[in-house]
C-alpha cells in the first residue's frame, strides 16, 4: 500500500493486490458466500429503547434515520458522478467496475430500506403517543 493526496480530506491509502493475496482471495471466494456476519449494534440499541423516555426514543430513531440518509446520499453522489463521467455506465462497464457498481447499488438500496424502516418506526411511535393520550 501507499498514500496518495486526496481532493478532499487527508491523504488516502491505496492498496495493491499481491499474488499471495490473489490466491487467498480465490480461496475465500470459492468457499462460498459468508452470510450472517453483520454486527448491527444500532439494531441492538433499538431493541432496548424502551429504557428511554418517549423523547429519547424519538431522538434516537431520528438520529439513526438521519445518519442513514447521509450514507445513502453519499453513495448516490458517487453513482451520479460516475454516471456523468463514464459513458459506459452502467451496462458497458468493465467486469471489475460492474461488480463495484453492484456493490454500490446494494448500499444505496440497503440504506434506503433502513431509512424507510426508521420512518415507519417514528410514525408508529407517534401513533402510540396519540393512543396513550386517549
Amino acid at each position: 500500500s501507499h498514500r496518495e493526496p486526496s481532493n478532499q480530506g487527508p491523504p488516502r491509502k491505496i492498496y495493491h493486490r499481491t499474488s499471495a493475496g490473489d490466491e487467498e482471495l480465490q480461496h475465500w471466494l470459492r468457499s462460498g458466500p459468508e452470510v450472517h456476519t453483520d454486527r448491527l449494534s444500532w439494531l441492538a440499541q433499538v431493541g432496548f429503547l424502551e429504557t428511554l423516555d418517549s423523547n429519547g426514543q424519538q431522538q434516537f430513531l431520528t438520529e439513526l434515520r438521519d445518519e442513514f440518509i447521509r450514507h445513502r446520499e453519499e453513495l448516490l453522489t458517487i453513482e451520479v458522478h460516475w454516471q456523468r463521467e463514464d459513458p459506459r455506465f452502467p451496462d458497458r462497464l468493465s467486469i471489475n467496475e460492474f461488480f463495484a457498481h453492484c456493490t454500490l447499488r446494494l448500499g444505496v438500496m440497503k440504506y434506503a430500506t433502513i431509512v424507510e424502516w426508521c420512518e415507519q418506526c417514528l410514525a408508529r411511535l407517534n401513533a402510540r403517543k396519540n393512543i396513550e393520550k386517549e
